[in-house]
C-alpha cells in the first residue's frame, strides 16, 4: 500500500469548534465506457480454453494483491450503484443498457450474484434509475428508485421460490423540486432519494421529507415524519442526501441548503429522544451560521455519511473533501481536511470500518477508481494507505459505494464490477 502522513489536522480532539470549513471544488464524474468487458483469467470458461467434459468446477474469482476478489455479474455491463453486505451475502442493486434496473443476491455458500426481482420496477413509466438498498437480515429487503419509489421485498418462505415484491411513492415536498434546476444526467440527483434504516426502524427519505416504514397494517407503508421546509423562498430548496445512526442511538442526517443561484450551504439533523434538531446550517451566500443551528461549514456538500464513534460522524463531502463532526458536551467539535489529489481526485463514499480505520472510495487522478484507508482518524498523525482494485493491471472504473461489515467483508461496486475483499 502507499502511504502518506497526515498531521494534526486529521485530529478530532479540538478544544474550540472550527467556524467554517474550505469549500471543495464540485467534481462531475463522468461514466467511463471501456472498450471492451475484462475477461477473468479465473474462469474456467475463458476464451480459447475447452470444455471441461469431466462437469462444472467451483468458480476461483481472480484476486489482486491488496485482496480484492472479482465476483461475476449475470450480466457484464452492469453499474452497480450500491451494496449493502451481511455476514455471509450482500444484496446491491444495478441498472444496465440491456437489463433495467435489477435487483441481486450474493451469497457465500457458492460465491453467485443472482437476481431477485420480479421486474415490476422496469415496468412502471417512471422508473429511472437505481439509487439505493438496505437490508434488516438475510430475509428482507429494500431499495428505491427515481423519480420517487420505494420497493419492498421479502424471501420466499418454502414451497414457494420467488421473492414478494410491494412498492409505494414518496415525494420531495419542496415547493421547488431539484429536477427543475439540475440536468438528468446530474449525479447528485441520484442522492436525493434513499433508503436506509436500523434494525426494526426503517427510512426512506426524498428531498426535503423524511419517511418512516410503518408495518402496523401489515403491509409497509411510509408516513411523513419530518419535512424541512424552512426555506428563504419558493425557489430554493432544502434537501437531504445521507443518514447514518451513531453509536449511543442518535440519526444523523445530512444534506444541503441550495440558494435560487445555486449557492449552498451543508445542513445536518440530529434526531434525539426530544426530536429532530439542527445543528448545522447557513444562509447563502456566506453560510452565515443560520439562527437555531449550532454551527456551519461552509459550502462543504454532504454526500454519503457513517458513524465513526459515539454521536461523532464522518461524512464525505464534494471533490475531495472529508469532514468529521463530534458531539462534545452542549456543542460539537468538527474539522474538514482534504484528501491528497496525487490519491484521490473526487470521493464517492465514505465506510467507517472502526473508529481507527475509515475506508474511503473514489476517481484517482488518473481518473480510475479507487479505494484508501484512513488510519486513526481520531488522534494525530491519521495516516492514508491506498489499497489498489486493479487486477492484472487493469483499473477498475469508479466506484459508486464501499461498504461492509468487519475487517474481513468489505465491498467496492462501481461500473461493471462488484469487488469483494475478505483480508485485513
Amino acid at each position: 500500500m502507499n502511504r502518506l502522513a497526515i498531521g494534526a489536522g486529521v485530529s478530532m480532539g479540538l478544544a474550540a469548534l472550527a467556524a467554517c470549513a474550505t469549500s471543495a471544488e464540485e467534481v462531475e464524474l463522468p461514466g467511463l465506457e471501456p472498450d471492451a468487458a475484462v475477461v477473468d483469467p479465473g474462469r474456467s470458461d475463458a476464451a480459447g480454453e475447452p470444455a471441461d467434459d469431466a462437469g462444472p468446477k467451483p468458480r476461483i474469482d481472480a484476486c489482486n494483491e491488496e485482496g480484492w476478489c472479482k465476483t461475476t455479474l449475470p450480466d457484464a455491463k452492469l453499474v452497480m450503484r450500491d451494496i449493502w453486505p451481511l455476514e455471509d451475502g450482500a444484496f446491491a442493486i444495478a441498472d444496465g443498457y440491456n437489463t433495467g434496473i435489477k435487483v441481486l443476491e450474493w451469497t457465500s455458500a457458492d460465491s453467485t450474484w443472482r437476481y431477485i426481482d420480479d421486474n415490476r420496477q422496469n415496468e412502471v413509466a417512471f422508473a429511472e434509475v437505481a439509487t439505493k438498498i438496505w437490508a434488516p437480515n438475510r430475509d428482507e429487503v429494500f431499495y428505491t428508485v427515481l423519480p420517487g419509489l420505494v420497493f419492498h421485498g421479502r424471501r420466499p418462505v418454502p414451497p414457494e421460490t420467488e421473492w414478494s415484491w410491494s412498492s409505494a411513492p414518496i415525494e420531495d415536498r419542496n415547493v421547488t423540486t431539484l429536477d427543475s434546476v439540475l440536468a438528468p444526467i446530474d449525479l447528485s440527483r441520484k442522492l436525493l432519494l434513499g433508503v436506509w434504516g436500523t434494525g426494526s426502524d426503517v427510512y426512506a427519505w426524498h428531498g426535503n421529507t423524511v419517511y418512516r416504514a410503518d408495518r402496523s397494517g401489515g403491509a409497509v407503508s411510509w408516513v411523513a415524519e419530518y419535512v424541512a421546509d424552512d426555506v428563504d423562498s419558493a425557489d430554493s430548496q432544502l434537501y437531504f442526501t445521507a443518514m447514518t445512526r451513531a453509536q449511543g442511538g442518535d440519526t444523523w442526517l445530512v444534506g444541503s441548503r441550495r440558494a435560487p443561484n445555486g449557492q449552498v450551504c451543508a445542513v445536518i439533523d440530529r434526531k434525539t429522544s426530544a426530536g429532530y434538531q439542527r445543528v448545522v446550517d447557513g444562509t447563502p451566500p456566506s453560510c452565515a451560521v443560520r439562527e437555531g443551528s449550532a454551527l456551519t461549514l461552509g459550502s462543504v456538500v454532504p454526500r454519503s455519511v457513517d458513524a465513526l464513534a459515539p454521536n461523532h460522524i464522518v461524512f464525505r463531502g464534494s471533490g475531495r473533501s472529508l469532514t468529521g463532526l463530534k458531539a462534545e458536551g452542549a456543542g460539537y467539535v468538527t474539522q474538514t481536511f482534504t484528501i491528497p489529489d496525487t490519491m484521490i481526485r473526487a470521493l464517492s463514499s465514505v465506510w467507517v470500518q472502526s473508529p481507527e480505520r475509515v475506508w474511503l472510495a473514489g476517481e484517482s487522478s488518473a481518473r480510475y477508481g479507487v479505494a484508501v484507508t484512513a488510519d486513526h482518524m481520531t488522534v494525530d498523525g491519521g495516516v492514508f494507505e491506498i489499497s489498489s482494485t486493479a487486477s492484472n493491471g487493469a483499473p477498475a472504473l469508479i466506484p459508486n459505494q464501499i461498504r461492509g461489515t468487519s475487517a474481513t467483508n468489505l465491498w467496492i461496486v462501481g461500473d461493471r464490477y462488484a469487488l469483494h475483499k475478505t483480508t485485513p
